[in-house]
């Protein structure tokens, strides 16, 4: 944390962490400044995640929030959001955004032999089709309330939810089964395909007393 007449800064950040078989994040940045310039306050808050990782199928470079409120005493400006980039689904780069996931239909075809009939049988929205597999992703637009002497925004960020169950744990199996070259984001970790066959050997086996 640093303070001056003009201002003040704080920054933290953390290193790699992971869920093992399940999701990992390259690391995790946030700085939130005030800076005033004898006319003007702005407040900035910036947080981004690098390189996450969900069953090694869905992958994203950076995940960036970054909000800002300016005011001079009168009317206040307030503007930002989240920003989801270099995000791929089986290698196929993809789009998140408000209106869901959906393949990027600029991006060329992978360069894996193997995954090109994956990749042509992906429908060009994926947001149902993922939410069939118990993977729903979301990402709001920033809540924005302004005035004459005041304002507010606010970002919820890349929001994904999971179900593991035993609707969906065979068709993610089916999926994983389909390509060869994700593994596990840890090495000597279970992968989700070991997960899933936990689940099942899990639900099928009867109760004890």
């Amino acid at each position: 944390v640093e303070a001056t007449p003009e201002g003040s800064t704080s920054e933290a950040s953390i290193g790699s962490s992971a869920a093992p078989g399940l999701a990992s994040v390259g690391s995790v940045k946030s700085r939130a400044t005030t800076t005033f310039d004898g006319s003007t306050v702005e407040v900035r808050a910036r947080t981004e995640v690098s390189h996450f990782d969900l069953f090694g199928v869905l992958r994203i470079e950076s995940i960036v929030t970054d909000v800002v409120a300016r005011s001079s005493g009168g009317d206040t400006e307030v503007e930002g959001g989240t920003v989801v980039s270099g995000a791929t689904f089986a290698g196929q780069p993809v789009i998140i955004d408000e209106e869901g996931i959906r393949t990027d239909p600029k991006a060329k075809k992978p360069t894996i032999p193997l995954l090109g009939p994956i990749v042509d049988a992906l429908p060009r929205d994926l947001t149902g089709t993922l939410a069939d597999l118990g993977i729903r992703i979301s990402l709001p637009g920033p809540i924005e309330q302004d005035g004459e002497t005041a304002g507010t925004v606010g970002a919820t960020g890349l929001r994904i939810d999971l179900e593991l169950s035993d609707r969906t744990a065979p068709l993610l199996g089916q999926l994983l089964g389909s390509i060869p070259s994700f593994d596990s984001p840890i090495p000597g970790a279970p992968s989700l395909a070991d997960i899933i066959v936990l689940l099942r050997a899990t639900r099928r086996s009867p109760a004890r007393p």
